[in-house]
């Protein structure tokens, strides 16, 4: 089923912009405007998909050759143009559709941050008289607030993710592997619905004090904290994107009161989700309330929004001043690490509403530390 609120939202902003076309080229704006996922555009970054999207009239669609019958299958734009690569310039069928748009002398809104430096001077040969002026803000605002259907397919991800964590955590024992923890995860996370693992922190032991550590042969020992940053990509190139904290076998009484701090934070900055409330904001809130307790506060941002990228507008960041809307979904992380020990780690996705918070992320109870069965 098309979502057409996304053209809509976006045609809108177009409208209130001073560009005449705008050219998308990440995958995940082409995703956006043309709702066919390419595989290749994230592996080939030289396999260019592109969506030319006038303010006026129809847009177009280009992608290789290669492409042309699953773009042609999923994507709701009849214009599509095939260019043979190695043989044929994506950027040449950019310039002739961008002059039968009539923009060939315009404003034109382009991902600089993303095209590369070749294929940027390129095009700006082929249109000499244009303007090329970087569009990513009017993409981040657009794809910021979420329509219906993103946000349950967003929901679908997320309570997804939380079971295959759950499973993997419930099951785990001291003397297995991360690596067999790991592995388990992903099996229920693909059973659960995902298209692929998009990654995998997976750590035990003072392991989990590296931010990205890859699960290895590490032997779980009874009383190690282990603790995952884990998501997938679902239908539609939707992401999960949770974090979740256990102790293997009996916890201490430090860990299981290090663990409270970090999940009563948690809701605390939960609580904080309203419209209106800048990015900033939550990052300084959290940020006296660590250092109250005497803990460094070293990360650069506490949250983020989620979709079809990762880690998407706006960011819980210092300097980011965007208030929270409606509709906005927001993944929120607070982490406490004992240096050289272990880490503490959370995540859960929020969405914005008129009142109080909506969580889309929990499965089950993760307000005391869990503990998986000694033997």
């Amino acid at each position: 089923m098309r979502d057409t609120l996304k053209r809509e939202r976006f045609t809108r902003a177009l409208a209130q912009s001073d560009l005449d076309l705008v050219v998308a080229i990440s995958p995940e704006n082409t995703w956006y405007l043309s709702e066919a996922i390419i595989d290749t555009q994230r592996t080939l970054l030289e396999r260019l998909a592109l969506v030319a999207w006038p303010r006026q009239g129809e847009s177009v669609y280009i992608v290789c050759t290669n492409e042309q019958i699953q773009a042609r299958r999923d994507s709701w734009i009849p214009d599509l143009r095939g260019y043979v690569e190695y043989k044929e310039s994506p950027m040449a069928f950019l310039a002739q559709a961008i002059t039968e748009k009539g923009a060939a002398q315009g404003r034109i809104g382009i991902e600089k941050h993303y095209l590369s430096a070749h294929f940027f001077e390129e095009l700006s040969a082929l249109l000499p008289k244009a303007r090329f002026v970087e569009t990513a803000p009017l993409f981040d605002r657009v794809r910021a607030v979420k329509t219906p259907d993103e946000i349950a397919r967003l929901e679908r991800a997320a309570m997804a993710t939380d079971r295959a964590i759950r499973t993997a955590f419930e099951g785990a024992r001291p003397g297995q592997m991360e690596r067999e923890v790991g592995v388990v995860m992903t099996g229920a996370l693909i059973a659960n619905g995902a298209e692929m693992q998009a990654f995998q922190v997976l750590a035990a032991g003072t392991n989990s004090c590296a931010t990205h550590h890859r699960a290895g042969e590490y032997r779980l020992q009874g009383g190690d904290l282990m603790r995952t940053d884990f998501g997938g990509v679902f239908p539609g190139g939707y992401y999960s994107d949770l974090a979740r904290t256990i102790c293997v076998g009996r916890a201490s009484a430090k860990q299981r009161d290090l663990y409270q701090a970090v999940w009563e934070e948690h809701e605390r900055l939960i609580a904080m989700l309203r419209p209106g409330v800048r990015c900033e904001e939550l990052y300084h809130s959290h940020k006296q309330a660590w250092e109250k307790r005497g803990w460094p506060m070293l990360r650069p941002h506490i949250g983020h929004s989620l979709g079809i990228g990762l880690h998407e507008y706006p960011l819980l960041r210092p300097g980011e001043a965007t208030p929270l809307e409606p509709g906005m979904c927001i993944a929120i992380e607070p982490n406490y690490m004992v240096p050289g020990v272990e880490k503490f780690h959370v995540e859960d996705l929020m969405l914005i509403t008129q009142g109080a918070p909506r969580i889309l992320s929990r499965s089950a109870n993760w307000e005391r530390l869990l503990t998986s069965p000694e033997h």
